[in-house]
């Protein structure tokens, strides 16, 4: 019969290590994550920007996130063919958990990143930024809303 070990973590995001001793000591690591996080692949109707050197994969999401920032970001570029295409910065990290912003391990102002739900979209002016523009600014939240009524749905009925 072999020994029976219960681990409680509290964060998620991040590898931690179990210092077991039974007849003998070890060390065992393991990762808490969120298993239903993917990368987001490249697509013709947007770009990749945010990514640091500490950070330089953050663009990770739920199935049903990605699908609905994607639907959004085609439509925006259909309604718009002449304005560039959008700019997808912060998402989540590929463990999920804290999005270590300024590399404090606290969340601040990207904590509803740490689950994959949600995806900044450059509106700054910088490159490939929805314009400064409130009918453009009010049509692209208005297609974010439709998608994430999609999306919920979608993940209710799941």
């Amino acid at each position: 019969m072999g020994l029976s070990v219960n681990i409680v973590t509290t964060v998620v995001g991040q590898l931690e290590s179990a210092f077991i001793c039974a007849d003998f000591c070890t060390f065992n690591d393991y990762a808490v994550i969120y298993n239903d996080l993917f990368q987001v692949q490249p697509n013709a109707n947007y770009v990749f920007v945010g990514a640091t050197t500490a950070h330089p994969n953050n663009h990770f999401g739920t199935s049903p996130a990605i699908s609905a920032t994607q639907v959004v970001a085609i439509l925006y570029h259909q309604e718009f063919p002449a304005l560039p295409i959008i700019a997808l910065n912060d998402m989540a990290l590929p463990l999920g958990g804290k999005f270590d912003l300024n590399l404090t391990w606290t969340s601040g102002s990207h904590a509803q990143h740490s689950r994959g739900f949600a995806v900044d979209v450059r509106g700054n002016g910088g490159p490939n930024s929805i314009p400064r523009d409130l009918a453009v600014q009010n049509r692209f939240e208005q297609l974010c809303a439709q998608a994430a009524r999609s999306w919920c749905c979608t993940k209710a009925s799941a």
